[in-house]
């Protein structure tokens, strides 16, 4: 994600954040949250294989994490306009209240 939109990296996220977030409140805890995904996929097994990352061993723990990383990347695509929620096969009512 932190390629969609031009310039660097932080940049990038920043602006992301920032169309995704316009309540202040809500914007911080965002970009709370988007810094804690990133530090947890840093620091367990996830996507490096160091030995000095922690291995996560219960794959509850692995959905925990992969459904709160799906929230966030579903809420800026969709914020900034490169997802279409509530259309398509299996849309619902739920899908349009997120509108």
């Amino acid at each position: 994600m932190k390629t969609l939109e031009p310039g660097d990296k932080k940049r990038s996220v920043k602006a992301l954040l920032d169309k995704t977030a316009t309540e202040a409140n809500f914007r911080v805890r965002l970009e709370n949250e988007a810094r804690e995904l990133t530090e947890i996929g840093n620091s367990f097994m996830i996507r490096h294989t160091e030995t000095d990352r922690t291995p996560i061993k219960i794959s509850g723990h692995v959905d925990y994490f992969f459904l709160r990383v799906f929230a966030l990347i579903r809420l800026v695509l969709h914020m900034t306009g490169r997802e279409a929620i509530g259309s398509g096969p299996g849309a619902s009512q739920a899908d349009d209240d997120f509108n």
